[in-house]
């Protein structure tokens, strides 16, 4: 079973990678700059309903002119 991806547990993953940066060194960084990006994914999501939603709203606009 694979556990969902959730801003929780990204932040606890940023956590814990902040401190193995700050340990280990910068060859870990990429680990912090992947979960960074992750992060603002999930924050940042539209369902693909509420995309497509959008694009006929832009599309009726459109056609009205």
């Amino acid at each position: 079973m694979t556990a969902q991806i959730t801003e929780k547990r990204l932040l606890d993953a940023i956590a814990l990678v902040s401190e193995v940066i700050i340990l280990h060194g910068e060859k870990y960084a990429p680990l912090l700059d992947r979960l960074e990006q992750e992060l603002e994914a999930i924050k940042h999501y539209e369902s693909p309903v509420s995309r497509a939603r959008r694009h006929l709203a832009r599309l009726d606009s459109t056609q009205s002119i």
